[in-house]
């Protein structure tokens, strides 16, 4: 009899403890279990955040790897020297504000979700969220320009920021280029940051930034004999064109007779950071609210002026493949 106590008695002991590791290592929908050392795929984020999955992959931090022209500039990836920032290591991880360093896994992903949300242990985001499945937990930095600089600062832009009135206002890089949109969570609207990260390789935010003036003997403050041209880093929190060394901003004028027929010189003035190799040229971008203005003679005969800012992804690219961001025909 004791011996059969004995063994009910082992029986309920197993039982037990079984039952409490259960309890412990079990999860419930309403409390996901802890995701701490969880190793996260990209592809993780998207069954949550599909709206935010779609801006990002229309995004060029998603092309930053695979866009035909850094695989050109990097001699078809034989380059390794931009890989720090086109294909990064978790930011968070490497330290926000700190230089990047390059991955070796994803390559294809470029500049993906987890470059920016994701510390080598957890999940990372604006706010602490325990009931996520993911459970980020707040990173403050990602919304300031610290989330950016890593990689952007590489050609100076904080510097320059840090120059503008945008600066002193509290204005920086999430506010310009992450616009605000409109999401949804459980059936309530909320508002959110959009991540297609907008910048001047997007046609319609690259016409934003600057004014441009062309003044002709005819119009309103003009004068005999000259076209008055002018251009103004009027709205970017930076210099114009800014970061890569290898854009350009071209203001093109020409002149024409009557029947069309051009006449005289092309002026051209171009405003750009020469590339590190190129020792007979100087920096010629536009500080944020700064203008530079150029007066044209008008060769005899001329009926009328065109002038044009191009703006080129690449200082070689043909006008018909640049950016269109000012043309007015001048008649006088």
């Amino acid at each position: 009899m004791t011996s059969m106590r004995l063994v009910l008695l082992g029986m309920l002991l197993v039982l037990g403890i079984a039952a409490g590791f259960l309890m412990l290592s079990g999860s419930s929908p309403e409390k996901p279990a802890e995701n701490k050392g969880r190793i996260w795929k990209n592809t993780d984020c998207k069954e949550c955040h599909p709206g935010v999955w779609e801006e990002w992959e229309s995004s060029w931090h998603k092309m930053a790897y695979v866009d035909p022209l850094f695989k050109k500039l990097t001699n078809n990836y034989a380059d390794t020297s931009c890989n720090d920032c086109h294909i990064p290591r978790n930011i968070p991880e490497v330290g926000f504000g700190r230089a990047t360093l390059p991955r070796i896994s994803d390559k294809m992903s470029g500049i993906h979700c987890l470059s920016c949300h994701f510390d080598g242990k957890a999940v990372v985001g604006t706010r602490d969220l325990p009931s996520a499945p993911c459970r980020p937990r707040a990173a403050p930095e990602l919304s300031t320009e610290l989330s950016c600089i890593g990689c952007h600062n590489q050609h100076q832009l904080h510097e320059e920021w840090r120059k503008t009135v945008f600066f002193k206002k509290g204005i920086d890089c999430i506010d310009c280029h992450m616009t605000e949109v409109d999401r949804t969570r459980d059936g309530k609207p909320f508002k959110g940051k959009h991540h297609g990260f907008i910048s001047s390789r997007n046609r319609d935010f690259s016409k934003t930034p600057v004014l441009v003036r062309a003044v002709g003997p005819g119009d309103p403050g003009g004068k005999t004999g000259i076209i008055q041209v002018s251009i103004k880093n009027e709205k970017s929190g930076h210099d114009f064109p800014s970061d890569s060394r290898y854009k350009a901003a071209d203001l093109i004028t020409r002149f024409f007779t009557a029947d069309g027929t051009p006449i005289g010189d092309v002026m051209k003035e171009r405003f750009h950071n020469p590339l590190r190799d190129s020792l007979d040229q100087t920096k010629t971008q536009i500080p944020h609210d700064v203008t530079r203005s150029f007066a044209y003679p008008i060769p005899s005969g001329a009926g009328h002026a065109e002038v044009q800012l191009l703006y080129r992804i690449m200082k070689t690219d043909p006008n018909d493949d640049s950016h269109n961001l000012f043309r007015r025909v001048v008649r006088w």
